[in-house]
């Protein structure tokens, strides 16, 4: 899916940075959706929600980290927020792992918990975006 749509979608999206606060609401819905998954076909359905918003926070993300970067080390920046963003990872997977110790038949607790950092991820986008006017 990512391949078949991936030049429509950048095309879409460039220059309309507020798509960035949407999209990472499409991934918190797609997460918390996770918690209600009950078939193969609504499992389906959670993967290509959580594929879309992948689309469009995945360049939207790597646009702001190049805008911000300097032209002389832009190339270190940018490896540094690589790093980050795969810290950024596997530390979501472990905190998930941990959390189905106590969580493993309360799902929507579960998934709930890990939705919640993207609504925090939405709104620092969204005040970013809004209250320091950042550009692409």
């Amino acid at each position: 899916m990512i391949v078949a749509f991936q030049d429509l979608v950048g095309r879409l999206i460039s220059k309309r940075m507020w798509l960035i606060v949407i999209g990472t609401l499409i991934y918190t819905s797609g997460y918390f959706g996770v918690a209600f998954i009950s078939n193969f076909l609504v499992a389906s359905i959670d993967i290509a929600i959580i594929t879309i918003a992948e689309m469009i926070v995945t360049p939207l993300s790597q646009a702001i980290a190049n805008s911000l970067t300097n032209q002389s080390s832009r190339g270190r920046q940018i490896g540094l927020y690589s790093m980050v963003t795969g810290i950024g990872r596997v530390s979501g997977s472990s905190l998930i792992s941990e959390l189905m110790n106590y969580y493993l038949y309360t799902p929507v607790i579960l998934w709930g918990i890990m939705s919640s950092f993207g609504l925090v991820s939405a709104a620092i986008y969204l005040y970013q975006i809004k209250i320091k006017r950042i550009k692409i």
